[in-house]
């Protein structure tokens, strides 16, 4: 918790870029198939309308470090990716072409892996 949970700085930091990034990509047709989908997921999961990005980007945040720790684990990386290996990673390609089918494919939260339009 301290060094990924709400309080910490990697949190915040990271939630204040996805903030810009959503930002700037919100309006495009990808993006909203994105939203759209995961919204509905939530709304038969909480039972009503779930209408702010901020949960959103949370549960984007969560995926997102979700894949690192796992690409961390198998590969015994001490540095980040690059910006091609960290796309295939954020979009599950990285864990197909690795055999690892159904781990996390492109979900509702690829839209940080997708160029912006």
């Amino acid at each position: 918790m301290d060094d990924f949970g709400p309080a910490s700085g990697s949190f915040t930091h990271a939630m204040n870029v996805l903030d810009g990034l959503w930002k700037s990509v919100e309006k495009d047709s990808e993006s909203q198939i994105f939203y759209e989908s995961w919204q509905k997921y939530l709304r038969i999961t909480y039972g009503g309308p779930v209408a702010e990005a901020e949960p959103f980007l949370r549960h984007t945040y969560l995926a997102t470090l979700a894949k690192l720790i796992v690409w961390v684990r198998l590969t015994g990386a001490t540095e980040p990716p690059d910006d091609k290996q960290l796309r295939t990673i954020l979009n599950g390609q990285y864990f197909s072409q690795r055999g690892i089918q159904n781990f996390p494919e492109e979900d509702f939260f690829a839209w940080v892996a997708r160029d912006a339009a």
